[in-house]
């Protein structure tokens, strides 16, 4: 059973929800997908590739940057994933934004756009929390990420800022993945600055050049903290998307 239902949060920020019964993630391992879907998640083409990703590595958590929903289709497709949609704009009925979900029911959650705008659109760029209760009850920090682009670095810095803020008080594992859009050394550089502050771990993929990448620099990563890294890959095979999924298994 589940329900599914739109949550004012301000104003200007709306989450859309989708909630299940089942209290906890209760593997002991935990696979992750993060992908950059690039708004093709309501067309078929990526409907496929999904499908295939969920038959091969049936994933525990799945954090989407630019999907796309409304409030008629089911972003996911599958009746035991809940979600949390955080969108950042909208255009002809169609919302696009961040997209968490699990096979377990969200404990917390916080939502937050970036302070400065990406020119032309507009638009803010966002970092959508959201926790949930593992199988030895420690609470599960999941922090999804799409960072601020084509602007100057101090406001690309303020928004790391604000990861900062969402990680530092949390006890407990955590995981954070996104775009971080780090298409130069000073963004590589106070990326790796902010996350060894936080102590947390990057996922070495086997090879860095296989994900998607600007002027050499990878764009995509997974940083996780007080769990075991078990598994990682880049999904080659995935073609829908500007950028290529990623795949994490971690141990409790």
């Amino acid at each position: 059973m589940y329900k599914r239902f739109l949550i004012k949060v301000e104003k200007r920020n709306s989450l859309l929800l989708k909630s299940v019964t089942k209290k906890s993630l209760y593997h002991r391992d935990i696979g992750v997908l993060v992908w950059n879907v690039y708004k093709q998640n309501d067309k078929p083409h990526w409907q496929n590739e999904f499908k295939k990703i969920m038959f091969l590595h049936h994933p525990d958590i799945i954090m989407l940057q630019e999907s796309v929903a409304n409030f008629h289709i089911d972003p996911i497709g599958y009746h035991y994933y809940g979600y949390l949609f955080f969108p950042n704009f909208s255009y002809k009925h169609r919302y696009f934004g961040l997209l968490n979900a699990s096979r377990s029911k969200i404990v917390d959650f916080k939502s937050y756009f970036s302070k400065h705008r990406e020119p032309i659109l507009k638009t803010p760029k966002m970092i959508l929390a959201t926790k949930y209760l593992l199988n030895n009850f420690q609470i599960l920090l999941v922090v999804n990420v799409h960072l601020i682009n084509f602007v100057r670095t101090d406001k690309f810095a303020y928004q790391l800022k604000q990861i900062e803020e969402v990680c530092k008080n949390h006890k407990g594992p955590m995981i954070v993945a996104g775009d971080f859009n780090t298409w130069n050394k000073k963004r590589v550089d106070l990326l790796a600055q902010i996350t060894t502050d936080l102590g947390l771990k990057k996922v070495n993929f086997p090879t860095d050049g296989e994900k998607k990448s600007l002027l050499k620099q990878p764009l995509d990563y997974i940083f996780y903290k007080e769990l075991q890294l078990k598994d990682k890959r880049v999904l080659e095979f995935c073609q829908s998307s500007d950028h290529k999924p990623l795949i994490a298994t971690f141990t409790v």
